[in-house]
């Protein structure tokens, strides 16, 4: 499990880590194969880029250098840095044990018919 520095920063993605989270914050990468997608992507990272998202535009090797699994038709990749993922499973299961402890009652296979605050 890699605990490293991202958007929730090293620390909490370490709590997170212990509490079996399975975060990852290794980044996200949004990679093509066909010429005309190259402009596409240099347009979407350029506007990315000027509203302030942390946004790289990777040509083919540099995308196969981290995630060597692209298969070699890959000619570029949007990489950030800062994404990161975690098992949805987990997070659910965890906040809802979380709410528990706060003294929410959570009834499973229970129609929504309102939402008391």
């Amino acid at each position: 499990m890699t605990t490293s520095p991202g958007i929730v920063g090293g620390a909490t993605a370490h709590r997170l880590a212990q509490r079996g989270l399975s975060l990852r914050t290794e980044g996200g990468l949004n990679y093509f194969d066909r010429e005309d997608r190259a402009t596409i992507m240099a347009d979407f990272v350029a506007q990315r880029l000027a509203d302030g998202a942390d946004v790289r535009l990777l040509d083919g090797p540099a995308a196969r250098a981290l995630a060597p699994i692209l298969p070699e038709t890959v000619i570029g990749a949007s990489y950030y840095p800062l994404d990161a993922q975690m098992d949805p499973r987990r997070y659910v299961r965890a906040f809802g044990n979380a709410a528990q402890r706060a003294g929410v009652r959570i009834l499973e296979g229970t129609a929504v018919r309102a939402l008391v605050v």
